[in-house]
């Protein structure tokens, strides 16, 4: 299909979606606002209709007070005055007041007069109003005695506007005498002529007549099911409903109004005429937009794409580069099929010269591959070697060719499994031919399924590790026999058994007491992280209340926490109960709660907690001291290490927190220290209560 074509399908779409739109728009939105307004004003136009009946009613009150507040009236009830009757009262007195019943009712029951008349003018009686109205009648509960009463009733005769006030003088003193009550038929008479004063249809339907019709039986059911008003639309014309109630509050009549749907009708008149507007200039702008765009667009697009063949076609030979015409769009396109064919020229060098680059980096990548010292393998997803450096077949002690095809099992065939190596700290050691090698696997595969397993030679380093070792637990040996002979010295010496002391020498012997004690300390501590990082320290598991240890351990370091100024308190279960080395456990405590002393200025608080969870056991030990520098505390748990807070507030050999958390380890548990640096420290200790499984240590 061509351009030409596709452009008058979308304007005629265009249009069409347009004029959807319009329609969608006027049913949902337009016609329904339409509507609204509509029932609006019918009901409005109703409230009129009930208003035009209330003035009819007020006017009415209006004569039956003149009546009810006559001094002549008054007296009659009483005198029951002939002449009264004859002058006042004659025989077209109904006409004359324009009501259909006028009863003079006295306090006794019975009426003076009693007069009303049919809709042809007839005289007529009406049961319970000209003959006798009941004292507990409506019409006769005035409010306070003396105020009037009106409003809609029910008779034989259908239902009346009736109005009816206290008999009183016209000074409104003395004693009610009785009742003036004036009636109005409310019939399908008076409501047409409250519908030509409206230009309106106005009809009156009585709540128990039958046979009302569809309409108003349907609104009749509406209403009474709790509805104000009722709006429906019949006959093409808006009508609308609602109850008129009798002075007791019952409904009495339905009273209905109806009128033509103008507002509706010009609103559909106004959308056709739009709609009719918008298809006629939709279509005469389709045949000029698209004279213009075959004029300012097509042609210009049939030169572009020519030229685009004939660069194409004609290659090297041919014609490079599309004509530019204008400054304008295409011209714009035509410019940009240029630049793109430079760029495409500049693109193919810049790939010639990327090619070397990717040549050169390659042979260098081989030549670090083949002389980095790290043995270094590459496995496949499922784990067989792909390539291998010459380092790494010297360290296996095969040929790199018999390497390149084996599983990683099979090559090392007690190496943990990758996940299971996230759970060990640091590589893996692993033993082959006289070599000790550190082999390091990531978890996670990388892009592509390949993973890298590293080699390094850790052997020497190793053998030095281990003399070290040995000459700290050698040298801590051979000081502690001599320690032992300078402490009981010391002893003797402040025992007397050599003889008094002068103040100056029992200063120096206590001074001399405590740097000895100081220095076994020490002793202790290098002998006890030689043992364990030597593995020669085996756990003496045993049941054991970790809360009575940790209360132990307060008692003894109370003095030490009392000389600094800091409170301890212990929290947690009555009896915290594991299988543990009690005697390590205790050391354990007795580092972190010395530690917390030692680093909480006076005034601080520390609190140990202890519980068990289960089958884990939790010791938590903070403090409010001077705190651990968030980058300093990966390096706590380091041999020796001491942060420059620390060593300006206390003395110490750093090796509390190490022995500490060994011990913690071996039994299969963790020790984490936490700090912002500012308030405090915080200790946690988690390990499992019972003896754990014995872990799959690396080789």
């Amino acid at each position: 299909m061509s351009l030409r074509y596709r452009v008058a399908i979308v304007l005629v779409v265009s249009i069409a979606v347009i004029l959807t739109v319009l329609i969608l728009a006027h049913t949902f939105i337009v016609s329904r606002a339409y509507e609204q307004i509509e029932r609006d004003e019918l009901l409005s136009e109703l409230q009129n209709s009930v208003r035009l009946i209330e003035s009819d009613l007020d006017a009415l009150d209006v004569l039956v007070n003149d009546w009810s507040s006559w001094d002549d009236a008054y007296e009659f009830v009483q005198t029951r005055d002939v002449d009264f009757l004859t002058s006042n009262l004659p025989l077209n007195i109904l006409d004359a007041l324009h009501v259909d019943a006028l009863v003079i009712r006295s306090n006794d029951g019975d009426n003076p007069f009693a007069r009303a008349r049919t809709t042809e003018g007839e005289s007529t009686q009406i049961g319970g109003l000209t003959t006798r109205i009941a004292s507990d009648h409506t019409l006769l509960q005035f409010p306070g005695g003396r105020e009037g009463v009106h409003g809609l009733i029910g008779t034989i005769e259908g239902p009346m506007l009736a109005v009816a006030r206290p008999i009183l003088r016209s000074d409104n003193s003395g004693t009610p005498r009785g009742a003036v009550v004036m009636a109005r038929r409310l019939n399908q008479e008076q409501a047409t002529a409250i519908g030509e004063r409206l230009d309106l249809g106005v009809t009156i339907y009585p709540v128990i007549a039958t046979g009302l019709p569809h309409d108003v039986a349907t609104a009749n059911g509406r209403l009474s099911s709790g509805e104000d008003t009722v709006t429906d639309v019949v006959d093409a014309r808006a009508v609308a409903y609602r109850y008129l109630e009798d002075l007791s509050g019952q409904p009495l009549v339905i009273l209905r109004i109806d009128q033509e749907r103008t507002i509706v009708a010009q609103s559909a008149l106004t959308l056709r005429a739009l709609l009719i507007t918008i298809t006629v200039t939709g279509f005469v702008l389709v045949l000029i937009l698209a004279g213009g765009f075959e004029f300012a667009v097509l042609r210009r697009l049939v030169w572009l794409r020519r030229d685009m063949s004939a660069i194409g076609a004609g290659g090297a030979a041919g014609p490079l580069r599309a004509s530019v015409r204008g400054g304008d769009e295409i011209a714009s396109v035509a410019a940009g099929v240029n630049e793109m064919l430079d760029h495409l020229d500049s693109a193919a060098a810049d790939r010639m010269r990327l090619m070397e680059t990717v040549t050169d980096q390659q042979r260098l990548s081989d030549a670090a591959f083949r002389e980095m010292e790290e043995g270094l393998l590459v496995l496949d997803g499922d784990g067989r070697c792909t390539a291998c450096n010459p380092a790494s077949a010297r360290m296996l002690n095969m040929a790199a060719d018999s390497v390149a095809g084996q599983h990683i099992t099979e090559l090392l065939p007690a190496l943990a499994p990758a996940d299971e190596l996230t759970r060990i700290a640091g590589p893996q050691l692993y033993e082959v031919g006289g070599l000790t090698l550190a082999v390091s696997r990531p978890a996670q595969e990388r892009p592509g399924g390949l993973s890298v397993v590293v080699l390094r030679d850790v052997t020497a380093v190793l053998d030095i590790e281990r003399l070290k070792r040995d000459l700290v637990a050698t040298v801590s040996h051979e000081l502690r026999t001599p320690l032992t002979a300078i402490r009981g010295t010391v002893d003797l010496l402040d025992n007397r058994d050599a003889g008094a002391l002068s103040d100056v020498q029992a200063r120096l012997v206590n001074l001399l007491r405590t740097n000895a004690d100081r220095l076994r300390l020490i002793v202790d501590d290098l002998l006890d992280i030689g043992a364990l990082d030597g593995g020669r320290v085996e756990l003496a598991r045993d049941d054991a209340d970790l809360m009575e240890i940790t209360r132990r351990v307060i008692e003894d370091l109370a003095p030490q926490a009392e000389a600094a100024g800091v409170t301890t308190q212990v929290t947690g279960d009555d009896t915290v109960v594991g299988v543990v080395d009690a005697r390590r456990m205790r050391q354990v405590l007795d580092n972190l709660v010395q530690n917390a002393i030692k680093f909480t200025p006076r005034g601080g608080h520390i609190d140990v907690g202890l519980r068990r969870l289960g089958s884990r056991l939790q010791i938590t030990v903070s403090d409010n001291g001077i705190g651990i520098a968030p980058d300093e505390l990966g390096h706590v748990f380091e041999k020796f290490y001491r942060t420059p807070r620390a060593t300006q507030v206390a003395r110490g050999t750093g090796l509390g927190l190490p022995i500490a958390r060994s011990i913690v380890e071996l039994h299969g548990g963790t020790l984490i220290a936490t700090s912002d640096g500012q308030t405090g420290t915080h200790m946690a200790v988690d390990m499992p209560a019972e003896t754990p499984a014995p872990p799959s240590a690396p080789r």
